[in-house]
């Protein structure tokens, strides 16, 4: 629709917010329902991944660089 309208790029800065205010809700959810939070397969990335996603290898190069 927007094509139609003359515009070749759309920007939807709130989408990612929205997906990540959902996933909370569900987690939290969850928890409260269950008393913990979803297991392997739920909808948690693994730790490795949210580790890279976060720059976890770079911070820890950098306190490595420079600690005493």
């Amino acid at each position: 629709r927007l094509a139609m309208l003359g515009f070749t790029i759309g920007l939807f800065p709130v989408s990612g917010l929205a997906a990540a205010a959902a996933a909370l809700a569900s987690v939290y959810t969850t928890l409260r329902t269950t008393g913990t939070s979803p297991g392997p397969g739920g909808h948690l990335l693994p730790i490795p991944e949210l580790h890279a996603l976060m720059g976890m290898n770079e911070v820890n190069a950098f306190d490595e660089r420079w600690a005493d």
